[in-house]
Order: C-alpha cells, then sequence, then structure tokens
C-alpha cells in the first residue's frame, strides 16, 4: 500500500511585501543644521525650528563639513542620501564583514565614522 502524497509542500505562493514605515527624509536634511550653526538662521515653521535648536546641539561644522558628535566623543561625518547608500551597500556588501544584519551594520558604520538621519531605518 502506498502512503497518498501531500501536494500542500509543492505548492508557490507569491507574497507581496509593504514595508510599514514610511520614511519622511528631507532632500538635504543637514541644511537646516548648517544654517542655524554657521549662521544662526532658523527656519519659519514653528515646530521645525525648536526641532532645530535641539538637533543643533549634537552638531558641529569643521572645514565646512558637518559632523555629529558621538556619545564617545567621536565625531561623524555626515552625509547626504547618495553617499549613505553608497556607504551602506560597501559596508552591507562584504568591504568590511559579509552580509551583517541591521544594529551590526549600523554600529560597523558608526565605527567608521559616518552617520545620517535614517541610518538605523535603512
Amino acid at each position: 500500500m502506498l502512503a497518498p502524497t501531500l501536494d500542500c509542500f509543492n505548492e508557490t505562493k507569491e507574497i507581496n511585501v509593504v514595508s510599514v514605515f514610511e520614511v519622511k527624509e528631507e532632500a538635504n536634511w543637514e541644511q537646516h543644521l548648517i544654517e542655524y550653526i554657521q549662521y544662526g538662521i532658523l527656519p519659519t515653521d514653528s515646530k521645525r525650528r525648536v526641532y532645530v535648536k535641539r538637533r543643533a546641539l549634537r552638531f558641529t561644522i569643521k572645514n565646512d563639513i558637518l559632523y555629529r558628535k558621538a556619545f564617545e566623543g567621536v565625531f561623524l561625518r555626515c552625509l547626504s542620501r547618495e553617499e549613505a547608500t553608497y556607504i551602506l551597500n560597501e559596508v552591507h556588501g562584504g568591504l568590511c564583514g559579509a552580509h551583517q544584519a541591521g544594529p551590526k551594520l549600523t554600529d560597523q558604520i558608526k565605527r567608521l565614522g559616518y552617520y545620517w538621519l535614517t541610518m538605523v531605518q535603512d
């Protein structure tokens, strides 16, 4: 007597994955910080003004480059969206180790001295 075969193991299903998190980022997120740190210019929107004042405490500018002050006292170079994409691909792709997961990848990028606004989400 032959055992019945189960076709449920041979089934293939197509799954569409949609990201739950939508990150809203300005095209040039550091521009407001640079304007405030260098020239004292604040945005006209009151919520944005408070946001920039609070965030600016952790940033500094040296040689016209924006840096974020890390907790360890290290300065992390702030990257634009294009630069961040390049660094993320290089580090994840094996430049500094093989295909690291999210938190480890973020730590590795910070150890290399880079920062951008949405690095944890990216």
